[in-house]
């Protein structure tokens, strides 16, 4: 027993089919107890009532069949299935979209192998130097000297364990305009973003006021300083993906 259209959301009657045959046998003109009550008594021999979760078929099976068990069918105990997990997934679905999209912390790298640009080879034989002239014992401020360069860069190096330390970190950028915006230029770098104009939308809703050159004058800097930025996460499937693979049939 299930409910039939005649007219979608306006006129509805009981289909009743033979489960052995899976043909129909009948539809009644409407979808309530009374009718499904009156037709096991036109028709003896009923031994099992197959029905949705409707009340109406419920009721009207108990009044004309009181010992004649009822069960759900294959069909909609999947269709009722389907729901219910489907309302799980899409209730929890942000939240793994949220894991699945979580930034990699900024400090962690893909490849910690920088490129092979004149900046960086130029890095590395500063950091070598400098740390050359630490090990003789001299201090900073005769390493500056030695080497003609401010002392605040020269404690940058000597604070370097590593030429790849120097690499990695972001490089110093002069333009004032840009500045306020650098950490959040670079987050989004490392999170997969190097579209210029992208970015310089994002920072002009910020209160950014350069443009879209300077943009992309300071990403270029942060590929030559070794920086790679991370893959962009993929989307979580669809809500219909996930229900499909819990209750899909095994392979």
């Amino acid at each position: 027993m299930d409910e039939f259209a005649f007219r979608r959301g306006r006129t509805y009657g009981t289909i009743l089919i033979d489960m052995e045959t899976r043909r129909p046998v009948d539809v009644l003109p409407d979808r309530t107890a009374d009718s499904s009550a009156a037709w096991p008594d036109q028709h003896p021999g009923v031994e099992k009532i197959c029905r949705d979760r409707g009340g109406s078929f419920a009721e009207g099976g108990g009044r004309a069949l009181p010992g004649v068990p009822q069960v759900a069918d294959r069909w909609h105990l999947l269709h009722n299935l389907a729901h219910a997990v489907e309302r799980t997934v899409a209730r929890h679905h942000k939240s793994f979209k949220q894991r699945t999209s979580q930034p990699v912390d900024i400090g962690q790298d893909i490849d910690e192998r920088p490129k092979n640009t004149v900046e960086s080879r130029r890095i590395r034989e500063r950091h070598a130097e400098v740390h050359e002239l630490r090990k003789r014992g001299l201090t900073i401020n005769q390493i500056s000297q030695a080497l003609g360069r401010d002392r605040k860069t020269v404690r940058r190096y000597v604070q370097a364990a590593t030429a790849d330390e120097m690499l990695r970190a972001r490089p110093r950028w002069r333009a004032t305009v840009l500045r306020p915006f650098a950490d959040h230029l670079e987050k989004r770098w490392r999170g997969g973003c190097d579209n210029a104009a992208v970015l310089r939308a994002e920072i002009q809703a910020l209160g950014y006021t350069g443009s879209r050159k300077t943009v992309r004058r300071f990403l270029n800097s942060l590929a030559e300083s070794g920086s790679h930025p991370l893959p962009l996460p993929e989307p979580p499937p669809p809500v219909r993906d996930i229900v499909r693979w819990i209750i899909g049939p095994s392979r």
